[in-house]
């Protein structure tokens, strides 16, 4: 779940702004809270740009955004995840991966 711009989400999130401390945190307590999540794991700008600069050597920190990615015990615990996910404020996409 990106908290960062693009299609789904409220109108608050597009745009290339960047989430603030306090919308991460909430979203990541609605994450932790929420039935059939097992991990959360955060990837900040600056290990997304390494994970991706050797493929796309022009990144730059506006080109790419923090994420959360969950690991869930079923699908179908993931698709419910993503449907609420995409309503909160803050987020702007979510799918699996």
């Amino acid at each position: 779940m990106k908290p960062s711009h693009g299609a789904g989400g409220s109108d608050s999130c597009r745009g290339r702004e960047r989430r603030t401390v306090s919308e991460k945190q909430a979203v990541f307590r609605h994450l932790l809270n929420s039935p059939g999540v097992e991990k959360i794991y955060f990837r900040s700008i600056e290990y997304t740009l390494g994970e991706l600069r050797d493929t796309f050597t022009e990144l730059t920190p506006d080109d790419v955004f923090e994420s959360f990615r969950v690991k869930t015990r079923s699908a179908a615990e993931a698709d419910h995840l993503i449907s609420l996910a995409t309503r909160l404020p803050g987020v702007s996409d979510a799918h699996r991966l």
